[in-house]
């Protein structure tokens, strides 16, 4: 079903994207697997889903991450989750409905086959509902956010490259001092601007902009997604177009090098978080 439904890329990029999706799939097939017992399919029942989803919620927010927490069984990282504030604890809404997107996805490729569970098995019973309002889902910085942001040593001034959260003298024009005033003047997302190539920034017409393309570093979410963005002139006052140049002239590929990933399981929007 995962070699169906999340075949393989036929560009680097997209093998990348397509990469992190068959990993989360199998990732939340096994889960599931492990919190139903492993039966045969024919065994399956609603109360084994309705049972997964239980333990979802009882779940730490965020778990996985650490060497040790993937060594920990779900019954572990359950038993974990009791000693954590009751913030930190329940995936929220949207993963949840994740997790059962892909289990829909293994019970309509079962089916096509012949297979089914030992019952009709309602997913959309299961769904969960984000109860939060949207102000506190998404909550937007104000101008006094904005304004502590930018006092950081990153833009203000820090110790030294190791040190860029201590204040200091040095302001270095990295991806970091970059990456969040790119996002805040043009509104893109974090992948799709950090993985730019130099070569997509055209400073040469009257209007700078940046030449949004799918390219080997990453795809892009849609089709509509490929656009050029005007260059605000805030940015280029700051020196974004000189930082552009000097690295063109010193042969670089990537628009932000330092965020390259080192292995398939990162990204460069992923390295600037």
């Amino acid at each position: 079903m995962i070699a169906k439904e999340h075949p393989d890329g036929r560009t680097e990029a997209a093998e990348k994207s397509v990469g992190k999706e068959r990993r989360q799939c199998r990732a939340v097939l096994m889960q599931f697997v492990e919190a139903s017992g492993d039966k045969r399919l024919a065994e399956l029942t609603q109360a084994d889903v309705g049972h997964y989803v239980d333990l979802l919620v009882c779940l730490p927010k965020v778990y996985g991450r650490s060497p040790a927490d993937r060594k920990r069984t779900l019954r572990e990282l359950v038993e974990r989750a009791e000693e954590l504030p009751d913030e930190a604890v329940g995936l929220s809404a949207n993963a949840v409905n994740r997790n059962l997107g892909h289990l829909k996805k293994l019970l309509k490729h079962a089916r096509g086959r012949s297979m089914r569970p030992a019952e009709p098995i309602e997913l959309a019973d299961l769904r969960a509902k984000d109860r939060r309002d949207a102000r506190s889902i998404r909550q937007a910085f104000d101008e006094d956010d904005l304004a502590r942001l930018s006092r950081h040593p990153v833009w203000s001034g820090c110790k030294s490259a190791s040190r860029r959260n201590e204040p200091g003298r040095k302001i270095i024009k990295d991806g970091l001092y970059w990456g969040p005033l790119l996002a805040a003047y043009t509104g893109g997302r974090r992948e799709e601007l950090m993985g730019m190539r130099a070569c997509e920034v055209d400073l040469d017409g009257p209007i700078p902009y940046l030449a949004i393309r799918p390219n080997a570093n990453r795809g892009l979410e849609n089709p509509s997604s490929e656009r050029d963005v005007p260059i605000h002139p805030r940015l280029l006052e700051l020196g974004f177009g000189e930082y552009v140049k000097a690295l063109i002239a010193e042969g670089a590929v990537d628009l932000f090098p330092d965020l390259k990933p080192k292995s398939s399981m990162e990204t460069f929007g992923a390295n600037l978080y």
